[in-house]
């Protein structure tokens, strides 16, 4: 019987072995993309979670702005009609654009309209000494004007430098409207007005108004509009008005344009103010403000009051510090103001 022959050893087989290799070699790199993926799911999760905290919280600011806004507006309407006119007063409430603080926070002001120049009633000169004033350049100042009296009147002719509507369709704007200003912020319509810097187009809305008045106030009259109908510069107007006693009119007999005793330039300056009123109001936790021009038409028989317009717009200008304000006064007064003297008597 032949001797078996003996086995050779079997080599112990590395393929499961080599994928068990392969397999742990994947589940790392797997993992961390895992890893990854689920890390910017959770970031951009919360960036989203961010964002719609800060839209719900805006939504609320705005929504408490509109109720502080309907509010001022509201008490001033009241005050409007249950407080007397009087120089540069409406009941305590000093009519000259300075800030005050009511009740709620809100920062409010209130301008008698008689203290500005009105765009619907100056006439070229007046607007020409204005801008002057105001400190555009004096080659700038003729198309300026020559444009707005265009955009204003009726008709269609166009003055030396002025713009009616061929100019407006070559420039791509809306025609002109041929009609006196609704606002003061309309300038921004109108053809080489739109060319101003924001900032120089706020001094101008903030020294107009649209009253159909077109006397001055002398106890709410700003400086650049005094300047411009008093013929003098700005440093002299601001004196002027910073040497008013509290209570009584500005003193004008010394301006260039009245010095003469000229009854026309005179008669530009009355001592009462206007039935319409700008009020301003600026919650503080917004970046905007509402514009409002309201006028008191007790006399017309068609209401106590008439709103002009009601615009809102973005403030350019950061509010004073609220310790520096004062609180609004709005209690009723306790007797009626002094009677207006007049060469025929008291009037009260």
């Amino acid at each position: 019987m032949p001797a078996r022959q003996p086995h050779a050893p079997t080599r112990p087989s590395t393929a499961p072995r080599s994928r068990r290799h392969r397999t742990r070699g994947f589940v790392l790199p797997i993992t961390i993309v895992t890893l990854a993926i689920v890390a910017v799911g959770v970031a951009v999760m919360s960036h989203r979670s961010d964002q719609l905290r800060a839209l719900v919280l805006a939504s609320r600011q705005e929504q408490q702005a509109a109720v502080e806004v309907h509010n001022a507006v509201a008490q001033a309407l009241v005050l409007m009609g249950t407080r007397y006119r009087r120089g540069s007063r409406l009941g305590d409430i000093e009519i000259d654009g300075r800030w005050y603080r009511n009740a709620a926070g809100t920062f409010v002001r209130y301008q008698d309209a008689a203290g500005l120049m009105s765009l619907r009633r100056a006439t070229e000169p007046d607007l020409q000494a204005l801008l002057a004033t105001l400190g555009l350049p004096p080659e700038q100042i003729p198309a300026l004007v020559d444009a707005l009296l265009d955009y204003a009147d009726a008709d269609s002719l166009r003055r030396l430098n002025g713009a009616e509507a061929p100019a407006y369709v070559e420039a791509k704007l809306p025609p002109p409207r041929n009609a006196l200003l609704v606002t003061p912020m309309e300038l921004r319509r109108i053809a080489r007005w739109r060319d101003l810097d924001e900032a120089t187009l706020q001094r101008v809305i903030a020294n107009t108004s649209i009253t159909n008045i077109g006397t001055v106030n002398r106890s709410t009259v700003s400086a650049p509009v005094l300047a411009a109908l008093g013929g003098t510069d700005l440093a002299t107007a601001r004196t002027l008005l910073a040497l008013r006693p509290p209570g009584e009119p500005v003193a004008i007999e010394s301006l260039p344009n009245l010095a003469g005793g000229s009854f026309l330039a005179a008669g530009r300056f009355m001592t009462l103010p206007s039935p319409s009123t700008l009020l301003t109001v600026c919650p503080a936790s917004v970046a905007w403000c509402q514009a409002l021009s309201l006028t008191a038409t007790f006399d017309l028989g068609e209401g106590p009051w008439h709103v002009d317009y009601s615009v809102r717009l973005m403030r350019t200008e950061p509010l004073p510090r609220a310790d520096a304000v004062a609180t609004l006064p709005i209690a009723v007064p306790s007797g009626p103001p002094a009677p207006i003297r007049s060469p025929f008597g008291a009037i009260q």
